[in-house]
């Protein structure tokens, strides 16, 4: 089986990264009142498929980013957690959108999750 060439999986992250793009800003819920920058975190189950979901959702991303070029974990992690810092400033600014502190913290932990798992297993591939 041949491997995945860092172009490819520079390619696929890219275009992984603007259908996320795309879901992220669309409009989820109806119209609500602004809460603030980043401030709102869900309680209960909502929290519970919330994170992981974030973290399933940037699993990619981290892997992606880390197997498309030299970069380090460090670097990869850094790369997806501003991404996710961007979209969920957008986010905040958009009435059909809810911005979580929770959210970035979990697609942090997910994209270091991918990453992760592109330095640890990307030999096989």
């Amino acid at each position: 089986m041949p491997s995945i060439r860092p172009r490819h999986a520079l390619i696929g992250t890219v275009v992984y990264t603007v259908i996320m793009v795309a879901a992220l800003v669309i409009p989820a819920s109806p119209p609500h009142a602004q809460r603030g920058y980043l401030r709102d975190i869900p309680l209960g189950r909502r929290l519970v498929a919330d994170v992981a979901l974030n973290v399933a959702i940037f699993v990619p991303i981290g892997w992606g980013v880390r197997r498309a070029g030299s970069t380090s974990l460090l670097a990869a992690v850094v790369l997806a957690a501003a991404f996710s810092l961007g979209m969920e400033t957008i986010q905040a600014w958009l009435p059909n959108r809810y911005s979580s502190l929770a959210d970035v913290l979990a697609n942090t932990l997910g994209a270091t999750a991918g990453a992760w798992l592109a330095s640890r297993y990307a030999h096989r591939l």
